[in-house]
């Protein structure tokens, strides 16, 4: 009876195979993986099945006693379990003592890690003085107390506590705690962007921010959208500077403002006194600090009660300092009941600014007003609040600065401007000519005689008669240098008549100007839109007063400026930004990122995948929720985790509740004994990966896997 004809799988496993038989068989992917756990197989074609990345594939291959030994050595780091499943693994150990000099780094890391390692491998290693090397040693349990010993008198500082932490030591540490251990760790000297982002969506684990550098912790303080709970722990920070952007965060809660106002450092305390949300209670806490600089603050507070100000304020206005009495008299404090001191300085820059407080009780200014001070007087005639008669007896002034301050004082009668228009002096002119209280025929006389600053601010008066701005703003319009009517054009004041000529101006820089100007009408805006120059178009797409159906047209165009700014203008309809999002223009995208408007389903549709940056521009903006920054948080731990080395921003990642559980299976055998111990803690930590870790050779991440086990079974 003929022998029954093998099928092709079998032929694939058979030892009797031909190897030209076993090199046509693998070339069926069905077969290849087959071929690669046959021990009939040529070197060879071990070797070309090696590059291929099915994981099945190289994983039989390390299975295999007749794959060649280097190509066990290269791939053993991915497959330790097979390697030392592989019955030639140890006679390769036996044949070949300096076998841990040959192989990989990396293969012989994860070999250590393995229970089934042969006690003379692990002998064999420990006499090595690769640090990383004794730490993936330190991860096996069956390490024999002999080793250990000699391990625990390492120079390096990390071996020697890692070996009395080990489960077999002869000389345990009984007092190291997973706390401690943590503490002692440095913190980053570099800023980490996606570690403070982490920290900014309130995913990273309590007394985690210890570890950031110094700047990312002043900068997480200060951002609008940080949690309370991190503001808190901020709060209590070692760095004052931190503390003092604690103070400056608009969104501070009251409970934390409360237990800053005990703070030591001066300049926090001013900066609390600056806080609109300081209660009454609050600042009367600080008021009893004794810096004159956190008293002046207080006693600035609109929620300062009036007694308290008012003892304040006299404390102040007595010290000898003129610095301390002028920084008082500068403040926007409520100075009722001590404008007749300050008034009486004998610091001439104390008194002028007081002379400039509209607020100050006429009998007062009627004083200050034959000051002999030429600033003070300036300083009076520049104030609205000035009576009259005040203002007409200083239009006589001597010194020019002071009649000049007269002139720009909208309180200033018509009279008074009047006269002052006849004196030949252009900075009068000019003062006068942009006031709103002179008269029209004074602006009539100061158009015919003057030049073109003079018509520039005539044109933009409110007082100014239409006929008048008209034929002026064309005559602006009209001058021969464009740098003229550039400056016409930016001028802070300038009207909508003006604004409309010189939408029409030869010169791209003047119609940029035009368009960026807050006051441009819309239907200038709507002329503007189909300029021919893009960088006209594009400040159109930024400006606010632009009509929306003139928006919806912008983004239809294909200029990446024009779209980018169109991006960030709040005022564009929500459902345009996804079309926006299309063009896939990292420029664009980020100003969608940006925009106040954006729903919040568009923005965690930009959180995954997002870099470092983007993700910053998306927390910065005021329309990132919560669910948006845990989403980014959650995203970013999941990348900080993936880490391929032991780090301390993997350390931190792998600390917090919010980090996927995949990382934390897949780090069980980490070489840090802190990063197994913060896992073995972790509540996102897979059961089975804890039940792994309760045969760890470090006696506190055993310890801590066996608490959470015991924790959820409870």
């Amino acid at each position: 009876m003929a022998p029954k004809k093998l099928t092709p799988k079998q032929e694939a496993a058979s030892t009797e195979t031909a190897p030209e038989r076993l090199q046509e068989l693998a070339a069926d992917p069905k077969l290849t993986k087959v071929v690669a756990a046959n021990p009939a197989a040529p070197p060879d074609l071990l070797e070309d099945l090696s590059h291929t990345a099915d994981k099945a594939i190289r994983k039989a291959l390390v299975a295999n006693p007749s794959t060649p030994p280097q190509l066990l050595m290269d791939l053993g780091s991915q497959f330790p379990e097979q390697l030392l499943d592989n019955p030639v693994f140890d006679l390769l150990l036996l044949e070949n003592p300096g076998l841990l000099d040959q192989w990989p780094r990396s293969t012989v890391a994860s070999l250590l890690k393995r229970e089934m390692v042969p006690e003379g491998f692990l002998r064999l290693a420990a006499r090595d003085d690769d640090r990383n090397l004794l730490l993936s040693l330190l991860v096996n349990p069956c390490v024999p107390a002999d080793v250990l010993e000699r391990l625990e008198a390492s120079a390096d500082p990390e071996v020697a506590q890692a070996a009395r932490l080990h489960v077999n030591s002869p000389n345990p540490d009984t007092t190291a705690t997973v706390t401690d251990s943590l503490r002692q760790r440095p913190p980053m000297e570099k800023e980490d962007l996606r570690l403070k982002l982490a920290a900014l969506s309130g995913c990273l684990q309590s007394g985690d921010l210890q570890f950031l550098s110094d700047r990312d912790r002043e900068r997480l303080a200060y951002y609008p959208g940080c949690p309370p709970a991190v503001l808190a722990e901020l709060a209590g920070d070692a760095d004052y500077s931190v503390r003092y952007s604690v103070a400056r965060n608009p969104a501070l809660p009251a409970a934390t403002l409360q237990g800053l106002s005990s703070d030591n450092e001066w300049l926090v305390l001013q900066m609390l006194a600056e806080h609109p949300n300081c209660s009454p209670e609050v600042l009367a806490t600080l008021a009893a600090h004794d810096n004159w600089q956190v008293q002046k603050q207080v006693a600035c507070h609109p929620h300062c009660e009036d007694a308290l100000r008012l003892k304040l304020l006299r404390q102040l206005v007595s010290n000898p300092d003129p610095d301390i009495r002028g920084a008082v008299a500068m403040s926007d404090a409520n100075l009722a009941g001590v404008f007749e001191d300050l008034a009486a300085d004998p610091e001439a820059g104390v008194r002028q600014w007081i002379a400039g407080k509209s607020d100050c009780p006429a009998a007062v200014l009627a004083l200050l007003a034959k000051d002999e001070s030429t600033e003070v007087r300036r300083f009076l005639a520049w104030n609205p609040g000035c009576p009259p008669d005040l203002l007409d007896a200083l239009a006589e002034d001597t010194a020019i600065a002071v009649r000049e301050a007269v002139a720009v004082n909208p309180s200033t009668p018509a009279a008074v401007l009047t006269r002052l228009a006849q004196e030949n002096h252009k900075d009068l002119q000019r003062a006068i000519a942009l006031n709103p209280s002179t008269p029209v025929e004074v602006l009539t006389q100061l158009a015919e005689n003057g030049f073109s600053q003079i018509h520039l601010r005539i044109v933009s008066n409110p007082a100014c008669p239409p006929d008048l701005q008209r034929s002026l703003a064309e005559k602006l319009a009209a001058a021969s240098a464009w740098s003229q009517r550039l400056d016409a054009a930016r001028f802070r004041r300038a009207p909508g008549l003006l604004l409309r000529v010189l939408a029409a101006d030869a010169h791209s820089y003047v119609r940029e100007a035009v368009a960026q100007q807050p006051s441009c009408p819309p239907e200038v805006l709507t002329d503007l839109a189909r300029d021919r120059d893009a960088s006209v178009r594009s400040w159109v797409a930024a400006h606010r007063s632009t009509p929306v159906p003139v928006l919806e047209q912008l983004a239809q165009q294909q200029n990446t400026e024009v779209l980018r700014k169109l991006a960030r203008n709040r005022n564009l309809p929500p459902t345009l930004l996804p079309d926006l999002l299309a063009r896939d223009v990292a420029a664009i995208t980020q100003a969608v990122a940006a925009n106040p408007s954006a729903p919040e389903d568009l923005l965690l549709s930009l959180v995954e995948g997002a870099d470092p940056d983007l993700l910053e521009v998306l927390a910065e903006n005021p329309a990132c929720t919560a669910t948006v920054r845990l989403a980014m948080g959650r995203m970013l731990l999941g990348r900080l985790a993936a880490g391929s080395q032991p780090s301390l921003v993997r350390l931190l990642a792998f600390r917090s509740e919010y980090c996927p559980p995949e990382p934390l299976a897949k780090n069980v055998r980490s070489r840090d004994w802190l990063e197994r111990a913060v896992i073995a803690a972790n509540p996102s930590t897979p059961e089975n990966t804890l039940r792994t870790l309760t045969q760890d050779g470090n006696r506190l991440v055993r310890e801590a896997a066996e608490a959470s086990l015991l924790a959820r079974s409870a």
